[in-house]
């Protein structure tokens, strides 16, 4: 949260393994309130193992950590046979989320992308996609409700985003078993193995090469959907890992 902040208001540079340590001025007092608060509770509940070995850095007793994954209900999965968009992304709308190269990418295969979610960037990122001639339409913040709707009018889910810790939309898009494409950093990487169950972006992939290619496969994104609808309901299901949190209350 602290490093967050940092990124959002250009305070820092670093990525957030880096940063651990670096910290300075507000941001410094911010991680000192912050672990202090977490030290006070009895139990830590993180949703990936990369924040689980953050939150032992910060000093957090390892037998007082407990990870329980990020969780969306899981429906029978309903095929939706008008599709509106071709790619959908859900988030919020500053930098570390690269949306900047996820429109210039649309624009180059003229294809149509919804973006759900408001922030800083929205003004810059409507104006060049119409300097571009993009296909993009921005939704701004919605309810869960209509999120999971425009999802299903969606044939391929993209989150472009450089960090992300347990990312909600991207489970949320796996639960309706929607073919996905993430960039791989902490949070993706322990949710997508790569053309198994969604594809899994290193720094250096193209992400307009990525799609471009998703696209033309419809088998593949058949099968990513589906591969990613089975992981969600064993590993991501809102039923089983809230019973492992009443466990831990317990």
């Amino acid at each position: 949260m602290v490093w967050d902040r940092a990124r959002n208001n250009k305070a820092t540079n670093l990525d957030v393994e880096s940063f651990q340590g670096n910290e300075n001025g507000i941001y410094k007092l911010q991680r000192h309130l912050f672990t202090r608060s977490l030290k006070s509770a009895k139990h830590l509940i993180v949703p990936s193992n990369h924040l689980a070995h953050l939150a032992k850095n910060w000093g957090i007793p390892e037998n007082r950590i407990t990870v329980i994954r990020n969780s969306e209900r899981i429906s029978p999965k309903i095929e939706s046979a008008e599709k509106s968009y071709d790619l959908v992304s859900v988030g919020r709308l500053i930098p570390l989320k690269g949306n900047e190269e996820l429109i210039r990418a649309v624009a180059i295969l003229k294809l149509s992308l919804l973006i759900i979610g408001d922030g800083q960037e929205m003004n810059f990122l409507q104006t060049l996609a119409r300097e571009l001639g993009a296909k993009v339409t921005f939704l701004g913040s919605v309810s869960h409700e209509e999120v999971l709707k425009c999802m299903r009018l969606s044939r391929i889910f993209v989150i472009n985003s450089s960090h992300e810790g347990s990312p909600n939309s991207l489970i949320e898009a796996m639960a309706l078993g929607l073919p996905v494409i993430a960039r791989a950093n902490s949070g993706t990487k322990e949710l997508i193995t790569n053309f198994e169950n969604g594809l899994l972006l290193t720094d250096s992939d193209s992400i307009a090469d990525s799609i471009d290619y998703l696209m033309r496969d419809q088998i593949l994104q058949s099968r990513l959907g589906q591969a990613a609808y089975v992981f969600a309901g064993t590993h991501l299901n809102r039923e089983f890992n809230f019973q492992k949190i009443y466990e831990l209350l317990d």
